[in-house]
């Protein structure tokens, strides 16, 4: 027997909008890859510029080199929840201009650092320091607060998706694997850029150069269609499937009263089976991850590779 016409027609309601999602999801990825690699151009000039330039009175260049790789994450961990709130109440386009903003400022002020080294004398670092450590908490914001935008943006292209619900999960991680894309696009891009930048022209120049690469994502963020103002502080919830209803039932016991109405807080979040080990499985991968970005510089530099080769 042939299926009923409904059961026939499911899988075309589920390709419509995978092909009208498309171009809107490669602009995202797009203006993302910008921000990220202005970001990790930036992670790897500026540590590499403080082993180059040796010691100071008051601390060794691989303690420098390393606190500042440190810095370029130290703001996004205090700063992630209440950006995501500032997503949620503004949308896409506010917080993609903030990041944008972040993202030049912090090119703009690793620019004065090399001449700083160069004619500042003994003082040199206590003046050189105080604008290296902004260049790395407006780049590393940047580069978080921009893919918070884009992460937030592109789940909710899953609500144009009809069909059951299995097929809008299984859109939503498509759209999701082709985030991931952005970040290690940008570690590629930014890293290798640096390089021949550093080796062709030297720091002043990649600093400027790296810094102009925010100006991308503001192009790009153009493209993407202003959020519906009505949708952004909650947006409406998929109708769970009976399974998916029970075993929220299950799990979490259902609100009465005041606490009905409240809104989920991150430890809400926190208690969602298994988020907390997957939490701490992320936690252990970006500790390796950011001490390789560390390691690299500072072992080619000992053994005196090219800034293009690191």
């Amino acid at each position: 027997m042939s299926e009923p016409p409904q059961q026939q027609r499911q899988p075309a309601s589920g390709a419509a909008p995978a092909r009208a999602t498309a171009p809107l999801l490669l602009v995202l990825v797009g203006v993302q890859i910008c921000l990220h690699s202005a970001m990790a151009g930036l992670r790897l000039a500026a540590p590499l510029m403080m082993l180059r330039q040796g010691p100071t009175p008051w601390w060794s260049a691989e303690a420098a080199a390393g606190l500042l790789l440190g810095l370029f994450a130290a703001a996004p961990v205090f700063l992630v929840v209440p950006a995501g709130r500032w997503v949620d109440r503004r949308g896409y386009h506010r917080p993609m201009r903030a990041a944008v903003v972040m993202g030049l400022l912090a090119g703009l002020c690793a620019v004065p650092t090399v001449a700083i080294h160069q004619h500042g004398g003994a003082l040199a670092a206590l003046w050189q320091w105080p604008l290296l450590v902004l260049t790395a908490t407006l780049a590393g914001t940047s580069g978080n607060v921009g893919l918070i935008a884009m992460q937030r943006s592109a789940g909710r292209l899953v609500e144009g998706c009809d069909g059951p619900t299995e097929a809008r999960s299984g859109e939503l991680r498509r759209i999701f694997s082709w985030l991931g894309l952005a970040p290690a696009l940008g570690n590629v891009i930014g890293p290798a850029l640096a390089g021949l930048l550093i080796d062709g022209l030297g720091f002043a120049a990649c600093f400027a150069l790296i810094g102009l690469l925010p100006l991308g994502a503001a192009y790009g963020a153009r493209r993407v269609p202003p959020d519906d103002p009505s949708r952004r502080v909650a947006a409406p919830e998929l109708p769970p499937s009976p399974s998916a209803a029970t075993a929220a039932a299950t799990t979490l016991p259902a609100p009465q009263g005041a606490a009905a109405a409240r809104p989920r807080s991150v430890m809400d979040l926190l208690r969602l089976p298994g988020l907390a080990s997957l939490l701490l499985l992320n936690w252990f991968f970006s500790t390796s991850w950011d001490l390789h970005a560390f390691l690299v510089p500072l072992l080619g530099h000992e053994r005196g590779l090219s800034a293009s080769a690191i």
